[in-house]
């Protein structure tokens, strides 16, 4: 119900991969407007200090959309990794993370435009399955370094 209005504004290059797949047997895509995060916010953010928990309010106000995209088939794992490999490689995308460790690859890249991060978008893969993330917004180097700071104080 929530796929279509959120997969139906197709500005970003990874958006041509969820559409693309949306009706994909062996594809599960999960997507949630920005609006619908925002009941989540008091769960997520219950054990953070005040001033954490404002922050954490306020970033992920800065959030459109997010959408998943998994699958298990091997032939359509392939497929949409090439895709999103293809994708990452292009020259708006910086590269955050690129991890590959006994056949369990993940990167993580940002497009960035004039100082501002509008996609964060992560792919993995590993023996039996994949899955492509995609985070957009509005967010600054600042904020994500902000993000990484204070989630860093609660992940141990």
């Amino acid at each position: 119900i929530i796929i279509l209005p959120v997969l139906s504004k197709a500005q970003l290059p990874s958006d041509v991969i969820f559409k693309k797949y949306a009706e994909k047997e062996g594809v599960e895509i999960s997507a949630m407007s920005g609006f619908m995060l925002k009941p989540f916010v008091e769960n997520l953010t219950s054990s953070l200090t005040e001033a954490d928990k404002q922050k954490a309010q306020k970033y992920i106000s800065n959030i459109s959309s997010i959408a998943i995209v998994q699958s298990s088939n091997a032939k359509l794992k392939k497929e949409i990794i090439d895709e999103a490999i293809k994708i990452s490689k292009d020259s708006k995308y910086s590269e955050l993370i690129s991890v590959k460790n006994n056949g369990q690859n993940l990167k993580v890249v940002n497009l960035n435009k004039n100082g501002k991060i509008s996609e964060i978008l992560g792919f993995g893969s590993n023996n039996s399955e994949m899955m492509l993330v995609s985070i957009q917004g509005t967010f600054t180097e600042e904020m994500i370094k902000d993000v990484l700071a204070t989630a860093s104080k609660y992940i141990r």
